[in-house]
């Protein structure tokens, strides 16, 4: 699971054997989500949006472009 960012205890990562639609997966110390790369939406969320995680959540929807290039790469070399 490559680390695409932190943000204090919070991770945003990719997960190399997952699925579509392209999403990433924010967790930290009880919070956890993943969120679509295209859009920034929520897909799903458990736990309280620490000031960390909204941080996160913030660099997601202003970083999309980023994060779907590291989308295409892991997953693009994956079927290598």
């Amino acid at each position: 699971m490559p680390t695409i960012k932190r943000f204090g205890n919070m991770r945003v990562f990719i997960n190399t054997d997952d699925h579509g639609p392209p999403h990433v997966h924010v967790r930290g110390p009880g919070y956890i989500a993943k969120v679509g790369i295209e859009d920034g939406v929520i897909l799903d969320e458990a736990g309280r949006q620490t000031p960390a995680a909204k941080s996160a959540l913030a660099w997601i929807r202003e970083n999309g472009e980023t994060i779907r290039l590291a989308w295409v790469s892991i997953h693009d070399a994956r079927r290598i």
